[in-house]
């Protein structure tokens, strides 16, 4: 990937006026510019809505910030999303809070910290401290550095890791006095310029936010661009480790194509159909991790479980990606082992083909594979099936829901030319793994959802072994037909 480069060179003692013509507490601003090649990153919330990672990945961009919150009261919608997806495409990644003066401190920490998981991943930036004119919240001085005391020492309790300090020249004069916290990195905010005013009494910056009108394919709009102090080897070092294929992280630029073993992609559903599994790369974990809770059992041993909430906006949820081979007709099944699932307002929600449909399951009604209904998706990405945890009943109530398998079974015949299936793509036979719900063909297909339809789904079909054979030989059939 393409490294931004600027020329070595230190400035001190460069007058420029501050922001009401003047320099200040009588001091000169200190200048400082990169010390030799840069690593270009961005930094990004949910104001650049949803990302395509994978674009990112494929720019100049080698890392991202990502921001957690503002305080405690305002969540980041797209941060869980971003979060994975950044590590998935192999990026270095960073988490940032916006820190409020007039919130718990050691309890901003402990969103943050949870939200990553409760500990570092290896090849992770140290989490950033964004402090700027609206962390004030009225506060005095004093009090807004007593408070970001409080958090980086809570930071440093629970990671073991000094954390970055994002701000600016005169807002940290102005509004704190030049505190000393030059323990930790700095990351300084200054646009427009060839080289950054530093805070005092910073004498270096380990980024520098050069713009917040940037652009980067896979993001719509401006975003934040910013220059790592370093080379990528520099800045591997600073994450405290090297990418190395085999040790079980995506990171330091490694891909699927370079280090499929770290970095696994979510596999296609070929033109047969397959099952999905929450323990795939495909599925995305959202809200708060320690709502969201794993047990060792389910389809493949493995399933992830929440309380149902009767909030008016969903605080997790589980969604499972989906890209076709092959676009058609598919019946969707869910996995849902007893006792886990308790719901019984549980809705699938299932995007397809830019359409929507809505499936309502009694969990509490099933133990195994359940038929959601039939559905007609299209070849390529950008569909999914998510369930929310606000599914109506009330937190008192403790009801379960629970996330596991999902089976996608071809019901029509899929076209010539769409390619053989991978070995995962035949289904196999009732009395492997197919349980209650093989394949279903011909009446009892049923029929194709439309967007915006809301059906109660529950039961299972019988199998076909008709359909098996009729699926089995068109898939000969293709492979006959195939150039050799």
């Amino acid at each position: 990937m393409r490294r931004a480069g600027l020329a070595a060179l230190l400035l001190l003692g460069c007058a420029a006026p501050g922001p009401n013509g003047d320099l200040g507490w009588g001091k000169e601003p200190l200048v400082i510019c990169p010390t030799g090649p840069t690593v270009p990153g961005i930094d990004v919330s949910h104001w650049q809505g949803t990302i395509d990672w994978d674009s990112v990945a494929a720019s100049d961009v080698e890392f991202a910030i990502i921001r957690v919150s503002h305080g405690t009261g305002t969540m980041d919608r797209e941060f869980a999303r971003n979060w994975s997806e950044a590590q998935r495409v192999g990026l270095i990644r960073g988490v940032y809070q916006f820190f409020s003066a007039g919130d718990d401190p050691v309890a901003q920490a402990d969103l943050l910290i949870d939200q990553i998981g409760g500990s570092m991943t290896p090849g992770d930036l140290p989490p950033v401290l964004d402090v700027e004119g609206m962390s004030l919240d009225g506060q005095p001085g004093a009090t807004v550095i007593a408070n970001m005391r409080l958090w980086i020492a809570r930071v440093v309790e629970r990671l073991g890791v000094l954390p970055i300090i994002y701000s600016a020249k005169y807002f940290w004069q102005d509004q704190l006095g030049n505190p000393d916290f030059t323990e930790h990195p700095l990351w300084v905010a200054h646009y427009g310029v060839m080289c950054p005013d530093a805070p005092t009494p910073w004498t270096q910056w380990v980024m520098w936010q050069y713009s917040s009108t940037g652009s980067v394919p896979g993001i719509t709009g401006n975003v934040d661009r910013n220059h790592f102090n370093g080379t990528l080897e520099d800045l591997m070092a600073f994450t405290g480790a090297m990418p190395t294929c085999g040790d079980g992280w995506c990171s330091g630029g490694e891909t699927n194509e370079t280090c499929a073993e770290d970095c696994p992609i979510c596999r296609s559903v070929p033109p047969l159909g397959r099952d999905v599994d929450e323990s795939e790369i495909c599925f995305e974990r959202g809200g708060p991790s320690m709502y969201l809770r794993d047990a060792m059992e389910g389809w493949l041993d493995s399933l992830v479980w929440t309380h149902a909430t009767d909030s008016a906006t969903p605080a997790n949820y589980g969604i499972w990606h989906l890209t076709f081979d092959d676009g058609g007709r598919y019946r969707l099944d869910a996995h849902i082992p007893a006792p886990w699932g308790e719901s019984t307002m549980t809705r699938y929600e299932v995007h397809h083909g830019g359409m929507d449909t809505t499936f309502v399951v009694d969990q509490s009604a099933t133990d195994g594979w359940t038929t959601l209904g039939d559905v007609r998706f299209e070849a390529g990405g950008d569909q999914w099936v998510r369930v929310n945890d606000n599914t109506g009943e009330p937190v008192s109530s403790m009801t379960q829901i629970v996330f596991d398998a999902l089976r996608l079974t071809r019901l029509d015949p899929p076209a010539i030319d769409a390619g053989a299936p991978d070995d995962g793509g035949v289904p196999p036979p009732p009395d492997a793994s197919m349980g209650d719900a093989g394949v279903s063909m011909g009446d009892a297909g049923g029929p194709v959802m439309d967007a915006g339809c809301s059906c109660r789904a529950g039961g299972s079909r019988a199998t076909s072994p008709l359909g098996l054979i009729a699926i089995a030989a068109l898939a000969l059939l293709r492979r006959r037909r195939a150039p050799a």
